[in-house]
């Protein structure tokens, strides 16, 4: 039997994982857990949208005291091993055939001031080990220009307002044989970011088929 990490172990005391009785020392989730968890629902999309956005799917409910917790622990702890879960909360969507596999995903970009307090995006690292797990393509394919409020803190009137202007679409990112993209964020709310996305994304390309994926809703 391997020995436990003396750091590890300091780790797991101070961050406990919700699971007591995980089985090996990089889940904090149980397979049974995570089947428990995923509830996908579809959020409702604004008819005036002038994007070929389709759907917006999440998997779970942010309201879920597991998921709030473990993507708070994520996002503002840095324990990133956690994403290595949550991640199959989103490959169950594609795993039970409830959507179609796309040409490729992308994700909702970092905003530059709090990557660089960071260091990590977790769209980003959901979307990479996705990507992997279901064999398609990742692309980098927006940019935020520059630092907003947090739109978790605005009205859904003032989250448009907010987000004016604010993306670039990484035009050479795109490629012909994308006709049909999945832009994959942690939380979305109102849908009003992978919207804002999509709307972009179509000014450039109006025949892409464009989805948005969330973890949590």
């Amino acid at each position: 039997m391997s020995q436990l990490n003396p750091l590890t172990f300091l780790l797991d005391l101070l961050f406990p994982r919700h699971n007591l009785n995980y089985t090996s020392i990089s889940r904090y989730l149980t397979d049974q857990e995570i089947v428990s968890i995923f509830d996908l629902k579809k959020k409702k999309i604004d008819l005036d949208s002038p994007s070929t956005l389709e759907n917006i799917f999440y998997c779970t409910s942010f309201k879920n005291p597991i998921i709030s917790d473990l993507l708070h622990r994520a996002k503002f702890g840095g324990q990133l091993v956690i994403c290595n879960d949550l991640v199959k909360v989103l490959q169950l969507v594609f795993n039970q055939g409830l959507v179609n596999k796309p040409d490729c995903l992308a994700f909702v970009p970092a905003d530059p001031q709090r990557y660089r307090q960071r260091n990590y995006h977790i769209p980003q690292i959901l979307a990479t080990k996705l990507a992997g797990l279901l064999d398609i393509e990742l692309v980098n394919l927006f940019e935020k220009k520059f630092t907003t409020i947090a739109q978790s803190e605005l009205s859904k009137e003032a989250r448009l307002v907010n987000l004016n202007g604010v993306f670039k679409l990484l035009e050479n990112s795109l490629k012909p044989q994308h006709k049909e993209i999945y832009i994959l964020d942690d939380v979305t709310t109102t849908g009003t970011t992978i919207t804002e996305l999509a709307n972009l994304l179509s000014q450039y390309q109006k025949s892409i088929r464009i989805t948005g994926l969330a973890l949590a809703g």
